[in-house]
């Protein structure tokens, strides 16, 4: 008789405590995905990778035994950039044997990047007031998910609301990816659970290479 096991890449929603623990013992100046949030900016061939903050930006993993974690914002550079971005990972993916990919991030055009107007009095006028939107948003993340779509990515569009961001780090060693999604950064509203989960993104596809976890 014969087992069919399958072995899948976890994706582990967990709470800011939990992921502060994560992020503080395994990643550092090298193995940090940071500003300016360009090519430049993305890290490979590390145990442990990790990026914070991903707002309107579109962020992705290719997981490997050497992972590559990017954060791309979108800037004049990056979209002036794009064949240089797509040559990059196409090769990466060329080169390495990608078990599971993720692409995570990006707001609607109709969903505020941020919104201080609970903060008036405390914060200047000028970012009550400064009402602004991405409109180049979902093209970004568009572009990143047509150069993957065959590794068949899990995919998070879209966060949902005004003051929403996640971080990520991926666990080679273990095969995981732990995100902290923040339904609201400045309430502490985080994604506990799968209904939160559908709260928080406009768009969920898991990839039937990955499962789903949350750890509170």
């Amino acid at each position: 008789m014969t087992n069919n096991i399958s072995f899948k890449s976890r994706i582990v929603f967990t709470t800011p405590d939990k992921f502060a623990e994560i992020f503080n013992s395994r990643i550092n100046k090298s193995n940090f995905v940071g500003e300016p949030w360009n090519l430049s900016s993305i890290r490979s061939k590390s145990n442990y990778l990790g990026t914070s903050s991903i707002n309107n930006c579109t962020g992705f993993s290719l997981n490997s035994d050497e992972p590559l974690l990017g954060h791309l914002m979108t800037s004049a550079e990056n979209f002036s950039n794009l064949d240089k971005i797509k040559s990059y990972i196409e090769n990466y993916i060329q080169n390495h044997k990608i078990k599971s990919a993720l692409i995570i991030g990006s707001k609607s055009p109709n969903t505020l990047i941020a919104d201080f107007t609970h903060l008036k009095g405390i914060v200047p006028d000028e970012y009550i007031n400064n009402k602004v939107y991405d409109k180049n948003s979902f093209m970004l993340f568009q572009f990143i998910e047509n150069i993957i779509k065959t590794l068949e990515p899990t995919i998070f569009k879209g966060h949902k609301y005004s003051n929403s961001n996640s971080s990520c780090v991926y666990d080679s060693k273990n095969d995981t990816m732990y995100i902290c999604t923040y339904l609201d950064t400045f309430k502490n509203i985080f994604v506990k659970n799968k209904e939160d989960l559908k709260k928080a993104f406009d768009e969920i596809r898991l990839s039937s290479k990955d499962s789903l976890e949350f750890l509170v």
